[in-house]
């Protein structure tokens, strides 16, 4: 399993940026150098992706916490524990959606030459 991912993160180090086939990409690496304003929407994206990361995780524990009670607390109603996992099920399904997300991203970050679409600078004093 190490060893698959080794190689997928070796194949996007090896990926060669679209800037060649389609110009300057807005928000690329070239384009910041050029000085470009394009970095604004890359910014952007890192932060409603890593931003989406922490809200789906605290849903998800909230979710599967309250599963949990109802779970527990069902005393052998069938309908109520149906509910109670249905809602664990729909936590986890919907936190490896923002998980896959996340990777989305970083695929089209990488294929684009934005390496650092999600690492997001805070500009402060």
């Amino acid at each position: 399993m190490n060893i698959l991912l080794a190689r997928t993160f070796d194949l996007f180090d090896k990926t060669k940026p679209a800037d060649g086939i389609f110009g300057v990409i807005p928000g690329s690496q070239k384009d910041a150098a050029l000085g470009g304003s394009a970095n604004l929407f890359v910014e952007t994206i890192s932060y409603v992706v890593i931003a989406a990361g922490v809200v789906a995780g605290l849903i998800l524990l909230g979710m599967l916490i309250m599963g949990a009670i109802t779970y527990m607390t069902s005393a052998g109603d069938e309908k109520v524990l149906t509910r109670a996992k249905q809602q664990m099920t729909n936590a986890v399904i919907g936190f490896v959606i923002i998980a896959m997300s996340y990777w989305i991203v970083r695929i089209i970050g990488t294929i684009f030459g934005l390496p650092n679409i999600l690492k997001p600078t805070f500009i402060g004093p």
